[in-house]
């Protein structure tokens, strides 16, 4: 599923889940809010990454990458993190 890989990737990258909290919470953020804008929370990655996690993020699945290969491919070839020295 490109949404469960999409979580993954974005606290891969950020650090922390999309949604936080208990249970309850992070289910109905899951199901109605948008995640803050990775660009804002690692300002260091492409900008073409970060607009794919959100594009990933999507509460429409027709909005969401096709595939998770896809989305993978799209990721790994966007993700170059720059140093953050």
């Amino acid at each position: 599923d490109v949404y469960s890989l999409a979580v993954i990737a974005y606290r891969m990258l950020a650090g922390k889940l999309p949604f936080e909290g208990n249970s309850d919470v992070q289910l109905k953020a899951h199901i109605g809010e948008a995640p803050k804008d990775l660009a804002t929370v690692r300002r260091d990655l492409p900008p073409d990454a970060s607009a794919l996690v959100m594009q990933a993020l999507a509460k429409d699945p027709d909005l969401r990458p096709k595939s998770a290969g896809a989305f993978a491919a799209m990721l790994s070839a966007n993700c170059r993190v720059r140093s953050r020295n």
